[in-house]
């Protein structure tokens, strides 16, 4: 069953994250973006690993209307992503490390070479 709906340009949609990722905001207000058919629509958020042991998947869903009291019954959201970044392994993040180290190292030697 397919569910079609409308997205009016120039409205705010408003972004909720479930799962194991949650949106930082300083101001604590939910985040929005004014969609613009035809036009590349982008909202940077930073978001934040509830979990560290468990996978970093969740959904961002997109709503007509900001987030109200939970006694209102649930609106339908207009699209929802599933999303999974990639884990960190500190293997990986220590050969970046110390491969930033040998690229100092080489340009250290380079340049002395030359002088």
């Amino acid at each position: 069953m397919e569910h079609v709906r409308q997205v009016l340009e120039g409205r705010p949609q408003y972004v909720e994250m479930t799962g194991n990722l949650a949106v930082v905001s300083k101001s604590g207000e939910q985040p929005y973006i004014e969609f613009n058919s035809f036009y590349e629509n982008r909202l940077p958020l930073v978001v934040r690993v509830r979990d560290p042991h468990q996978d970093c998947t969740g959904r961002v869903a997109f709503f007509r209307e900001p987030r109200t009291a939970r006694s209102d019954l649930p609106q339908p959201p207009t699209c929802s992503l599933n999303i999974r970044l990639p884990s960190i392994d500190d293997s990986a993040a220590g050969d970046a490390h110390d491969a930033g180290k040998i690229r100092d190292d080489d340009e250290t030697e380079s340049m002395s070479r030359a002088s």
